[in-house]
């Protein structure tokens, strides 16, 4: 069973006909906030992609998924990493925070996590986004959707540095986040 929530209608009709064209069973997906999740000692796994850095009380967010999870469950949690770079951008999509290893550990650890797992991911964007910050400016990102041969080959050439370089290795600093963890 996999439930799928989320507060904006645009992501949940996308997860819809996604689950549509593939003829899958889409009953599991649902509005709401990590506040709205009713279910305690259920999941074998919660999975929040850039949810907590959205959440005022990322702690108190990150104990309702505890809740939510099995005492063996597992959750997989990515999130905006390298808090000097802070800016503009963050601010329009509203995030209240971005992490480094040491806050993001800390919040799993008040939640009643243990880490198992927490690295930096995409080295590579660290250089735009800073020089953006630095700059005081809003880093467009539209390329990464733009369909053109050329927006193509350039996602296609990140793709394969994420998977083949990042991916073996762990970076020692990126723009994002991953962590798993299991409830204590």
């Amino acid at each position: 069973e996999v439930v799928s929530q989320d507060l904006s209608d645009r992501m949940l009709e996308l997860c819809r006909t996604h689950l549509a064209r593939r003829h899958l069973d889409s009953s599991g997906v649902r509005a709401g906030g990590v506040d709205d999740i009713p279910e305690r000692d259920f999941f074998d796994a919660a999975i929040a992609l850039d949810v907590i850095e959205h959440i005022d009380d990322d702690v108190g967010a990150l104990r309702r998924l505890r809740d939510a999870l099995k005492p063996t469950g597992t959750l997989i949690v990515s999130v905006p990493a390298i808090s000097r770079l802070y800016g503009p951008k963050d601010v329009e999509v509203g995030h209240y925070r971005r992490y480094d290893k040491a806050t993001l550990l800390d919040a799993l650890n008040r939640a009643g996590f243990e880490s198992e797992m927490c690295r930096y991911w995409n080295l590579i964007g660290v250089p735009a986004v800073w020089l953006s910050v630095r700059r005081g400016e809003r880093l467009d990102e539209g390329f990464r959707y733009s369909r053109s041969p050329g927006k193509r080959a350039l996602n296609a050439a990140l793709r394969g540095w994420l998977r083949r370089v990042e991916g073996p290795i762990a970076p020692p600093i990126g723009l994002t986040l991953l962590a798993t963890a299991t409830p204590r």
